[in-house]
């Protein structure tokens, strides 16, 4: 005689410790197997019941049963015939009996399992064998429930924390489904904005390059950090002008691609040399050049620079007229202080100097005779001890008349 017992063996993760008592509630003690009115019991939802069994006086008696307390019901009366009701029906809880002749219940259970885990199955079985209801357990069952006559107030409250513990299961599995797409498309548009960021990045990179191309380095960073207009008040700078004499001349009897590589390559010349002795190259006219010492960095030898690099330029061209037959003089003149210099115009961006300063070294230049180098009383001064100096007299300079003026002639040799 079997004894009526209900083994209860909620999973909830954690196997069964087979040291401790195990719960064996009476069917005849326990409130929970005690049927109840069906308007009185208060479950948490109606939902979908498979129910499998072999023996058709179950499948009706405990179908019925549920149906007249609100649950949805669908029987089997196999293990493959269950298997396909919940692929074709997918349930809240799946009651099972152990022992079938086609697919025994733990078969079942595992197969039920594999369609769909968050499907908890109910294992209702007249075999109260504590080694059974252990299997059942391991096995993934999440209740285990003694068929004890036509009573039915332990299934059903089984089958209610099962369709509660399923549901949940599936929100949460929903839910962790949801995070991992949110993740997913959170790291795809963090990879967008890295790609997008690592563009941009080259593109400044580019435009700093170009920028620094065009106008010195410490103007073009105060403009890429601060992006403010550039103006400033130097009280200290030579500027110096040079013309090449005789290449209109050659111009007009050149090809234009002749006429742009022979003033490329000196002018190229004369650019390695700004490099190299520390000056700002302003900007090219036609043949003539302009460039600055002292700023936009201002140091004190600013005259002393100008005049080696001008020494060096005669150098360029005399060594270029030699190598290429073509005869090409240059004509220099230097002037030296205070200017105001800044970065003018909104689309090509160039860096200029302006001031008297500007404008006298410039008629130095013009003044000036071909391989020669004309200065200033005030540069004069700054060259007395390194450079030797021709006195020339005094010249009438256009807006401002007559003033003594000097040429550079060399460096003084060293004791």
């Amino acid at each position: 005689m079997a004894r009526p017992w209900v083994f209860s063996a909620l999973l909830g993760g954690n196997p069964l410790d087979v040291g401790t008592p195990f719960a064996i509630c009476s069917l005849q003690s326990s409130p929970l197997t005690r049927r109840l009115p069906a308007t009185e019991r208060q479950r948490t939802s109606s939902g979908r019941v498979i129910l499998v069994d072999d023996s058709p006086i179950v499948r009706d008696v405990i179908g019925e049963q549920l149906g007249e307390d609100g649950w949805e019901v669908r029987c089997a009366s196999g293990g493959l015939e269950a298997l396909d009701l919940v692929r074709a029906w997918p349930p809240d809880v799946l009651v099972c009996d152990l022992h079938m002749p086609d697919m025994g219940g733990f078969e079942v259970l595992r197969a039920v399992h594999k369609i769909d885990r968050t499907i908890p199955v109910v294992v209702l079985s007249g075999d109260d064998d504590l080694g059974a209801v252990l299997q059942a357990v391991r096995q993934g069952a999440f209740d285990y429930v003694v068929k004890q006559g036509d009573e039915l107030g332990a299934l059903e409250a089984s089958i209610e924390r099962a369709v509660a513990h399923g549901r949940l299961a599936r929100e949460n599995q929903r839910l962790t489904r949801a995070l991992g797409q949110a993740n997913r498309a959170l790291e795809d548009r963090v990879r967008e904005l890295r790609d997008q960021h690592r563009l941009l990045a080259e593109e400044q990179e580019r435009s700093a390059l170009l920028l620094r191309n065009i106008l010195p380095d410490a103007v073009a960073s105060r403009l890429l950090v601060e992006g403010q207009r550039v103006a400033d008040g130097f009280t200290e700078v030579t500027v110096l002008f040079a013309d090449l004499v005789g290449f209109t001349r050659l111009a007009a009897m050149r090809t234009p691609i002749e006429v742009v590589d022979i003033l490329n390559e000196i002018v190229s010349r004369f650019d390695g040399l700004v490099a190299h002795h520390g000056l700002e190259k302003i900007k090219t006219i036609g043949d003539a050049y302009m460039a600055a010492a002292g700023l936009p960095t201002p140091r004190s030898d600013h005259a002393v620079a100008a005049a080696h690099m001008a020494l060096d330029m005669l150098q360029v061209v005399h060594d270029w007229r030699a190598g290429s037959g073509i005869h090409l003089g240059l004509r220099i003149g230097m002037h030296s202080g205070p200017v105001v210099a800044g970065v003018i115009g909104t689309k090509k961006f160039s860096y200029d100097v302006w001031g008297d300063t500007v404008n006298l070294a410039s008629r130095m230049e013009s003044s000036s005779e071909p391989g020669r180098i004309q200065v200033t009383e005030e540069t004069r001064r700054y060259l007395l001890e390194e450079f030797a100096l021709e006195e020339r007299g005094l010249v009438d300079i256009k807006g401002k008349g007559l003033l003594q003026t000097w040429f550079v002639v060399g460096r003084k040799s060293v004791p």
